[in-house]
C-alpha cells in the first residue's frame, strides 16, 4: 500500500462532499478496510470488474488483489452506504504529520486577486533533510499584473493565515506554462516534475 496512508487520517466529518451514491448490485465496495466516515482509498470488488491492465504487469499487481479487490487509487469513505470521493490518493499533501489537500489549498490561491482562475495548482515536494513533504504552489498571474513579488508575499500569508500552512515555494509561472491533464485540469502530477526540473517559475 502508498505510505502516505500511514499517516492518520483525517475524519470525513471535517469537510462537505456530494455523495455518489450506494454501489450497483453485485459491486461491493470498501475503504481500505477502515470504520465508518474514515477517509481512506477506495477499494472495489465485482464480477464485471476488468481482469488486467493492457500491457502493464507492473500496475496490475500494484492494484489487483488476490482476493479479487481493486485498489482504485481514488480517497472517499463510506456512510449509511453512500460512497463519497474526496480526491486522489496520488495528490494527497503529508506535511509533518498531517494530511493536505491539494484543492483546499488552490481554492485559497485562486481567491486572490491577481491569481488566474483555473490557473493555479499545488503539490508536495519530498524534503530528505526534513523527512515530510513540503508545500508549493504554482500560478499563472493575471497578464497585467504590476508587481509579481507582491503577489507571492499576498499568497504566502493568505495562506498562512487562512490554513495555517507555510509554503515552501510559491512559483509564478509565464501564462500557458502549467501543465494540463486529460480532463483540461492543471496536472498536479506533471506540475511538480516540470518543478523539480526547473521548467516552472521565473517570474
Amino acid at each position: 500500500m502508498p505510505s502516505s496512508l500511514s499517516a492518520t487520517p483525517p475524519s470525513a466529518e471535517d469537510k462537505v462532499f456530494a455523495s455518489s451514491g450506494i454501489p450497483i448490485a453485485g459491486c461491493e465496495v470498501r475503504i481500505s478496510q477502515r470504520g465508518e466516515r474514515r477517509i481512506g482509498e477506495i477499494e472495489i470488488r465485482s464480477p464485471s470488474l476488468f481482469e488486467a491492465y493492457v500491457a502493464n504487469p507492473e500496475a496490475t499487481a500494484v492494484s489487483r488483489m488476490d482476493d479479487g479487490w481493486f485498489r482504485t487509487g481514488d480517497l472517499g469513505y463510506l456512510a449509511e452506504g453512500e460512497l463519497f470521493v474526496t480526491g486522489r490518493l496520488k495528490d494527497l499533501i503529508i506535511h509533518r504529520g498531517t494530511n493536505l489537500y491539494p484543492e483546499d489549498i488552490e481554492e485559497v490561491v485562486a481567491s486572490i486577486p491577481g491569481c488566474r482562475a483555473g490557473r493555479v495548482v499545488a503539490f508536495g515536494i519530498t524534503s530528505e533533510q526534513l523527512g515530510t513533504e513540503e508545500v508549493v504552489v504554482c500560478v499563472e498571474p493575471e497578464p497585467d499584473l504590476e508587481d509579481p513579488r507582491a503577489l507571492a508575499v499576498r499568497i504566502r500569508q493568505e495562506v498562512a493565515l487562512r490554513l495555517s500552512l507555510g509554503l515552501k515555494d510559491v512559483a509564478l509561472c509565464e501564462p500557458g506554462s502549467l501543465l494540463k491533464s486529460t480532463s483540461g485540469k492543471p496536472s498536479r502530477s506533471g506540475n511538480r516534475e516540470a518543478y523539480a526540473s526547473g521548467r516552472l517559475g521565473g517570474r
